[in-house]
């Protein structure tokens, strides 16, 4: 807990704002019974049947990875045109705030009217005083008395007198409770009052909010940090290894210059908003990341340097999770970049022979 206090209130300095990556969609996060959920599992296992089948079945990389980028990039759009609730907050205020109160909230949403609580409260005492000294008052006339009854009984309409909770103090009062958002939205003095249950986030925000926040200058520099850690890392490891790692196609070099941006929207921005965001869902998405992976590097190792490298890829891919979550995309962006450019300077260097003191074994 105290470790992951400080990684928020690090992550909280940055201009990085988590709540624009939770998109409203509907009926989202997704429940077994849900059919969209063993949809997006399957499109999760996709890439490594597509790697496995065009790789190994169809001896054709190029075509494996065409399919692959074609199923990260359509997917997701069809997927969020048809789940998404684009709606702004700003011009729709009502309709929102009564669609998200019957889809998610379990409790209704009482909103007060500042001022009609203080003047009603008010005027609701001087009534009942009037009606005690009516009913004392036996010469009133009964035409006046009926008025008076009649008017309470509208005023009652109105009012409950019940324990009200507002900031963690108890109210026992008669106040004006309204329960029709539509009615209310139209006055400026408001009072929202939630349960400490529910949390309360706007839809998806404007692009321009959207950019500023994943595209900070601070999220910029860390990923670059990262970025120079990692091909750091890269080139001891390719340095200690290199005997053990194999030629292969020269253009792999333009997937690997590509690649890091495709993969990052789908495997740490799409899935998590999409089949869910907790460490377990995390964990499923991350582990079909590492064994996409695999399908492709059993083609250059034996099954034993495979499964280690994918298992140094799952590491990263979890690496590369909390690096989206408490920093931002752009950050995970660049440190998958520090990954891919190790292979493409590898690549590089096997076939123009940079570095000769590198021997390989092919």
């Amino acid at each position: 807990m105290f470790i992951d206090n400080i990684i928020d209130y690090c992550s909280s300095k940055l201009n990085y704002n988590k709540r624009y990556m939770k998109w409203n969609l509907v009926n989202h996060p997704l429940t077994t019974k849900d059919k969209r959920f063993w949809f997006l599992l399957v499109m999760m296992i996709l890439p490594t049947i597509e790697m496995a089948l065009f790789i190994h079945v169809m001896k054709d990389i190029y075509i494996a990875i065409v399919a692959f980028h074609i199923t990260i990039i359509l997917v997701p759009i069809i997927y969020l045109f048809i789940n998404s609730k684009f709606i702004d907050p700003s011009l729709d205020n009502s309709r929102y705030n009564q669609n998200y109160r019957n889809e998610n909230y379990d409790l209704i949403i009482n909103k007060f009217n500042k001022t009609t609580l203080i003047s009603n409260s008010s005027s609701s005492s001087s009534k009942n005083n009037s009606n005690n000294n009516n009913n004392n008052n036996n010469n009133k006339k009964k035409n006046k008395k009926n008025n008076n009854n009649n008017n309470n009984n509208n005023n009652n309409n109105n009012y409950r007198n019940d324990n009200i909770s507002i900031g963690g103090k108890q109210y026992k009062s008669n106040l004006a409770i309204y329960n029709d958002i539509d009615d209310i939205n139209d006055t400026d003095y408001l009072i929202d009052i939630y349960s400490k249950e529910q949390q309360f986030e706007p839809p998806m925000s404007l692009p321009t909010k959207i950019f500023k926040s994943l595209f900070s200058i601070p999220q910029f520099i860390i990923g670059l940090i990262i970025l120079i850690i990692s091909l750091s890392f890269g080139s001891l490891f390719y340095y200690l290894f290199s005997d053990f790692i194999p030629n292969t196609i020269t253009k792999l070099t333009q997937y690997g210059l590509v690649n890091p941006i495709i993969e990052e929207w789908w495997w740490r921005c799409f899935l998590p908003n999409t089949f869910g965001s907790s460490k377990l869902h995390r964990l499923v998405i991350t582990t079909f990341y590492a064994l996409y992976h695999f399908a492709v590097l059993i083609i250059f190792y034996n099954v034993y340097i495979s499964s280690l490298a994918t298992l140094i890829v799952f590491i990263g891919g979890w690496l590369f999770v909390y690096i989206t979550k408490y920093v931002g995309p752009l950050a995970s962006i660049l440190a998958h970049c520090g990954a891919d450019i190790i292979i493409v300077f590898i690549i590089s260097n096997m076939t123009l022979n940079w570095f000769p003191y590198l021997h390989y074994n092919y």
